[in-house]
């Protein structure tokens, strides 16, 4: 199965990945839908929150050497959001297309996979709604 930016969360602090929901209130949201586990997608959305804000907070010098830093390790696509302004979207977007395809992947039977497909929407709106809220 391969992910969007998978790659990111062996760059990003293992004290900023704390699977779904906000850091400080994970217990709100679980890492289970049904019998598929989603905390892998949540991860890699909080090292994008994460590398969004070292980002915001930088000055030119260290953006460039933050940039330069991710852009190595194949993150070109999140890279570049990062100058464009655009990163909280591509984090929130990379994260339903990695609840899509691990739903898509790991539910054991179609009508399981149909049963998620509205929660994810749902829990993507949220994220959308809320999620800005928990970046510095």
């Amino acid at each position: 199965m391969k992910l969007i930016d998978e790659k990111i969360i062996l760059l990003t602090p293992k004290s900023e990945q704390n699977g779904c929901g906000p850091k400080g209130f994970g217990w709100l949201v679980p890492d289970q839908l049904g019998l598929v586990n989603i905390e892998l997608a949540g991860k890699i959305h909080d090292s994008h929150f994460h590398w969004i804000d070292r980002y915001k907070g930088a000055k030119k010098y260290k953006k460039t050497i933050i940039g330069s830093y991710l852009f190595q390790e194949g993150l070109y696509s999140f890279t570049k959001t990062l100058t464009a302004g655009n990163a909280l979207k591509y984090a929130n977007k990379s994260f339903y297309e990695n609840l899509k395809t691990i739903n898509k992947e790991k539910s054991k039977t179609w009508l399981g996979r149909q049963v998620r497909r509205p929660i994810n929407w749902a829990y993507y709106q949220a994220v959308v709604k809320f999620g800005k809220h928990f970046v510095k």
